[in-house]
């Protein structure tokens, strides 16, 4: 198994940040912060959270 699906069948089920649920495995995105891989559930939320992404980033993750 690719490490991307891995990823994905270990992650949580829900957008990181609309919270929407992962339905659709052709529009998942992916974004490495910090050491912290996030999942969106579309391109529209990976660009969102690449605006502010301390908005969805717990303050511990910021921080390193």
């Amino acid at each position: 198994m690719p490490a991307f699906e891995k990823y994905l069948e270990d992650s949580a089920d829900v957008c990181d940040v609309c919270l929407a649920p992962l339905n659709d495995p052709e529009n998942i995105q992916t974004e490495e912060s910090n050491g912290v891989v996030l999942t969106f559930c579309s391109q529209q939320c990976r660009e969102e959270f690449l605006k502010e992404p301390e908005k969805y980033l717990d303050e511990e993750e910021t921080l390193e």
